[in-house]
């Protein structure tokens, strides 16, 4: 298999950079992804100095790793951004994985990705590869799961999946929804994504992961989960545009990620959402 891309977003922290690349550099399969690290451009002359340490830690793990760092002369937000530099490098690969700066990697992410993107390539159900998983009960033998619902942390896709989101088609006109679809895309009501995509196509949150959602959810489309997450979120520390502080129990701990990740990854042979999954998933939500 060719080298596969790995997409680094990063902005204006330079020390959650510094953390994610440091999981980053001792990830098994290393040499099996190209990395590019996209450094988005500084909204305000308040954000220069942080933007540009940002860009110099950026600089630093190149020369080490080789890839390439894209520089925007300007800031254009995070969604922009995703949707920008995910359609490049599925364009030119096929696919591609994705990781925001403030994550941090167990050493078994790459691994895992590279395998399922192998695994489901040419399963079309498949649209998504999560790297995070919710603190749900583990399967019964181990394996990864299926979930109708994406993943922002930590994930891959293929251009074959890619290339059917258009963010900009998606309006309120047609995301109209009557109760019932309300219903299924909320997860059975157990958590108010109808709401936060309502809001996005108001203008009041910039959400690419919420349109992604909704065309995943459109197409019937399902996306693999791992049995115990492979990411921790590091960004819950008030230093970000998306996520402030707050109660961060549902996610594994920096330790667990780095220490617990799975020996090796089992991969369904059957695409499908099992109901045990599902009523898992509503209960997770409904307690978030």
């Amino acid at each position: 298999m060719n080298s596969v891309p790995l997409a680094v977003f990063a902005y204006r922290r330079s020390d959650h950079l510094r953390r994610l690349m440091q999981s980053l550099v001792v990830c098994d399969r290393l040499d099996d992804v190209n990395l590019v690290i996209f450094c988005d451009g500084a909204r305000a002359r308040s954000e220069i100095r942080e933007v540009e340490k940002t860009r110099i830690e950026a600089a630093e793990w190149q020369r080490r790793l080789g890839g390439r760092v894209v520089l925007r002369e300007k800031n254009i937000g995070l969604a922009q951004s995703v949707i920008a530099g995910v359609s490049e490098l599925c364009d030119q690969a096929g696919r591609a994985i994705v990781v925001e700066d403030d994550l941090v990697l167990g050493h078994k992410f790459l691994a895992y990705h590279l395998n399922a993107l192998e695994t489901y390539e040419h399963t079309p159900e498949v649209w998504q590869i999560s790297g995070f998983s919710f603190r749900m009960e583990p399967t019964a033998d181990g394996a990864c799961y299926f979930l109708p619902i994406i993943s922002t942390w930590g994930w891959s896709t293929w251009k074959r999946a890619w290339n059917l989101f258009d963010p900009i088609s998606i309006t309120r006109k047609n995301t109209s929804m009557n109760a019932e679809t309300r219903g299924r895309f909320d997860v059975d009501h157990a958590f108010p994504y109808s709401k936060m995509l309502s809001e996005c196509l108001l203008g009041r949150n910039d959400s690419w992961g919420i349109r992604w959602n909704w065309r995943v959810f459109q197409a019937g489309g399902i996306v693999l989960y791992p049995p115990q997450s492979m990411v921790h979120n590091a960004g819950f520390d008030g230093s970000g545009s998306h996520c402030n502080k707050s109660n961060t129990g549902w996610q594994l701990s920096v330790r667990e990620v780095l220490e617990k990740n799975p020996a090796s990854a089992r991969f369904p042979t059957k695409c499908l959402v099992e109901p045990s999954q599902w009523l898992r998933l509503r209960a997770v939500l409904a307690s978030l």
